[in-house]
């Protein structure tokens, strides 16, 4: 019989992997682009639902899915898809390559930031998330929310190495003295953060030396200080 005739009788059968095999005989036939989108979801859950699972050709569906249509709602679908299927490495990869295929800073900024959160909290790997974002913040250097997410999560993984790789970019780019006093601040607090206030007093300090009047500066360097048990330093 027919595909769809086929397709109603293959519950009853109850092998999952026939039925994505029919439904990908209905893609054959379709052109518009949010029933393909449709069929190959449902292909995918059906590849997903087999026994034993065939992963493998679920993520060829969705694949499919962002190959032919690659506005960012259906590459967001995509991702959804992947990590119900408990891929968030693969999800990650996949923004990954696909914010580097985009012309949009807009767009490879949303993506990376996306991949970043993905690693951090869906794989458990917080270097993994710094280096995405130190990817985006080189492409999109004012993308405040990606430094501070970066922040975030390098003081809270003591990845002190990395963080300090990110402002040395940011250094580099930053925009005359006053932006780069304002990054060589965000540095210093980024130490005390950390725990590292032997750091931390020395970047105040040079900063206080260069700008004696700031009062922000004046007031990190006291607490610091106070809490080294250096009053000479102030």
């Amino acid at each position: 019989g027919s595909p769809e005739h086929l397709l109603r009788l293959a519950p009853r059968v109850g092998d999952r992997a026939w039925n994505a095999q029919l439904l990908g005989q209905q893609l054959d036939a379709t052109l518009d682009l949010a029933a393909r989108r449709r069929l190959l979801l449902a292909m995918a859950a059906e590849y997903a639902a087999a026994h034993p699972p065939r992963v493998v050709d679920a993520m060829g569906a969705l694949d499919r899915i962002a190959s032919e249509q690659r506005d960012l709602e259906a590459r967001e679908l995509v991702v959804g898809a992947m990590l119900s299927l408990s891929q968030t490495d693969a999800a990650i990869g996949r923004l990954s390559r696909w914010a580097a295929e985009q012309p949009d800073p807009a767009a490879v900024s949303s993506l990376l930031l996306r991949a970043a959160r993905l690693a951090d909290e869906g794989l458990g790997d917080p270097r993994r998330a710094v280096a995405l974002l130190r990817g985006l913040l080189r492409n999109d250097p004012s993308r405040h929310e990606a430094l501070h997410l970066a922040e975030a999560i390098a003081s809270r993984a003591r990845l002190e190495e990395p963080m300090h790789a990110i402002y040395a970019d940011l250094l580099d780019r930053a925009a005359g003295p006053h932006g780069r006093f304002a990054m060589r601040y965000r540095r210093a607090c980024f130490h005390e953060r950390c725990g590292d206030d032997a750091a931390a007093l020395r970047e105040f300090h040079a900063l206080l030396e260069e700008r004696p009047g700031t009062g922000a500066t004046l007031s990190a360097l006291e607490r610091v200080a106070r809490r080294l048990r250096r009053p000479e330093a102030i």
